[in-house]
């Protein structure tokens, strides 16, 4: 008998965004989701302020740093949100944004591409619409530098004031970081990081009296807490910046992935995908 033959096309690889879905806003310079084709960043050229997106393939076959030229930086306008919910981190002023190319060479971290915050006036912001929610965040953090201040990496559920928000924060004079709620350190004593080494953050930051709780790497830290934390009064996220736009914390950046949610079931496997990557 004839076989019945018939066309078989493969299947593609389940993305993060696929294995793991529901996420309130998705930011990485790699795809995370099959259903997302689009562009994972809008560059400005420094030489003529001319803009493109470009899409992850494009960042790693070369697209964007022919785009942006030798000897040229490329800057950061928006990072683009792959969750389907629209919710683009974005930054306008040309000297808040943070450099993707410098010097006409891609910026990388473990072969990687990074975005390169530089600790002064760096940012990026989002509106994560819903106000005091639960969330759980995941970011690929490099600390480059040892904190001068109380500077913030993260700033969720905030609005434009200075202390209004649950975040992860540097702590004055040190490599420490601690969670703070409307500026003011919750639990003790606080986590130490290594200049030059790259930490998986996780953080997740409740309603009413649920606590703020952060991992690095994996792991829990002292600065996790079981007091009482409202989650903020806002919808504002800020990327390395407080609420008001100051307090710049520096450092690289990969993948940013805020659940609407408590991710405590999934944590391990969703770490376990960004770290096979990163």
């Amino acid at each position: 008998m004839p076989m019945n033959h018939r066309i078989l096309r493969p299947l593609a690889r389940p993305l993060l965004l696929d294995a793991v879905p529901g996420a309130a806003a998705a930011y990485s310079l790699r795809q995370l989701s099959n259903a997302y084709t689009g562009p994972v960043v809008t560059v400005r050229r420094s030489s003529d302020n001319a803009e493109a997106d470009f899409k992850a393939s494009e960042i790693d076959d070369g697209t964007l740093a022919s785009f942006v030229g030798g000897g040229n930086d490329g800057l950061v306008k928006t990072w683009f949100d792959q969750s389907g919910n629209g919710r683009d981190a974005s930054q306008a002023t040309s000297a808040n944004q943070p450099k993707i190319v410098s010097s006409g060479s891609l910026v990388t971290e473990g072969g990687k591409a990074a975005l390169e915050f530089d600790g002064t006036n760096d940012f990026m912001r989002s509106d994560l619409v819903s106000t005091n929610q639960q969330y759980s965040t995941f970011f690929v953090y490099k600390h480059t530098a040892l904190f001068g201040g109380t500077e913030r990496i993260l700033s969720l559920n905030g609005n434009l004031s200075a202390t209004s928000a649950a975040e992860v924060a540097g702590q004055i004079s040190s490599n420490n970081i601690v969670v703070l709620q409307d500026g003011v350190a919750v639990g003790s004593p606080a986590a130490t990081l290594t200049i030059g080494q790259k930490y998986l953050l996780y953080f997740s930051v409740g309603i009413g009296s649920t606590p703020l709780n952060l991992f690095i790497d994996g792991q829990p830290t002292a600065s996790s807490s079981t007091s009482t934390s409202p989650a903020g009064s806002g919808s504002l996220l800020n990327i390395f910046a407080r609420g008001d736009g100051v307090a710049n914390a520096g450092g690289l950046a990969q993948e940013l992935i805020i659940y609407p949610f408590d991710q405590s079931a999934n944590r391990q496997r969703t770490e376990g995908d960004i770290a096979w990557y990163y």
